[in-house]
Formats: structure tokens, C-alpha cells, sequence
């Protein structure tokens, strides 16, 4: 359960970065910067979902 909640704490730090660095991610034009933090967000909670599936 440790090892869960620090994948849980690393990927909420990316997202909250993405989201106060990189401007807003909801606007008509997001910057690349914008785009990419919120991919290595996405594949982080992709992670962390399938490692609590397999060690369920």
C-alpha cells in the first residue's frame, strides 16, 4: 500500500503542475508544453491504475 500511495502522490504532482506551469489546458489553443505534461499525467494514473489491478 505504500507503493500505491506514492504513485498516487507522484502523479497528482504532475497534473497540479500541468495545470499551474503550463497555463490552461482547457483553452481553444493549449500550448505544446500544456499537452505534453498532461500525457505523462495521463500515462502516470494509466500506470497506477493497472499496478493496483495486478496486485490487487
Amino acid at each position: 500500500m505504500k507503493k500505491f500511495s506514492i504513485y498516487m502522490i507522484f502523479t497528482l504532482v504532475l497534473i497540479s503542475a500541468t495545470l499551474l506551469v503550463a497555463g490552461n489546458p482547457f483553452a481553444a489553443s493549449p500550448e505544446p508544453a500544456t499537452m505534453s505534461l498532461l500525457g505523462i499525467g495521463l500515462i502516470g494514473v494509466a500506470g497506477v491504475v493497472r499496478w493496483q489491478q495486478r496486485y490487487r
